[in-house]
C-alpha cells in the first residue's frame, strides 16, 4: 500500500502549520502557493530599508494552548515580542475608549519570518 501524500495549496500560517502537522504524523505534504516565499496574510516587505508588515499587523495566542507553545519558542529565540494588550479608538477629538484584550505579539523582521521558520522542512513550490 502506497504512502498517502497531501497537496497543499496555500503557504500562509494555516498552510504551513497544517504541512507540519502531517509531517509529524508521517504524510508526506506539499505545499504550492503563488508568491515567491511563504507568509500570506502576513506578508511583509521591505520598503525604504525598513521592513514593512502588509497584511496581519499582530497575532494573538490563547494561553495554553499548542500555538501558544509555538509563539514561546519564538520569543525566547527573539523572532517575536510582546506588543500590547490595550487597543484604543481615537478620533478628531483624542482617544474616545480603549479596552484591554489578549497579548498581541509582533516581529522585527516583519510577520512573514514568522511564516518562514514555522515551514522550515516542509517542501514549498
Amino acid at each position: 500500500m502506497q504512502k498517502p501524500s497531501v497537496l497543499i495549496v496555500g503557504a500562509g500560517i494555516a498552510g504551513i502549520a497544517c504541512a507540519q502537522a502531517l509531517r509529524s504524523a508521517g504524510v508526506a505534504a506539499r505545499v504550492v502557493d503563488r508568491g515567491r516565499k511563504p507568509g500570506g496574510r502576513m506578508a511583509s516587505r521591505t520598503i525604504h530599508g525598513r521592513t514593512v508588515d502588509l497584511g496581519a499587523a499582530y497575532f494573538t495566542a490563547e494561553p495554553g494552548s499548542r500555538f501558544a507553545d509555538v509563539v514561546a519558542g519564538w520569543l525566547e529565540r527573539g523572532l517575536a515580542r510582546p506588543w500590547t494588550d490595550t487597543i484604543a479608538v481615537a478620533g478628531a477629538g483624542g482617544i474616545h475608549r480603549s479596552s484591554t484584550g489578549p497579548m498581541r505579539y509582533a516581529a522585527a523582521a516583519g510577520l512573514r519570518e514568522l511564516v518562514v521558520d514555522l515551514a522550515r522542512g516542509i517542501e514549498l513550490e
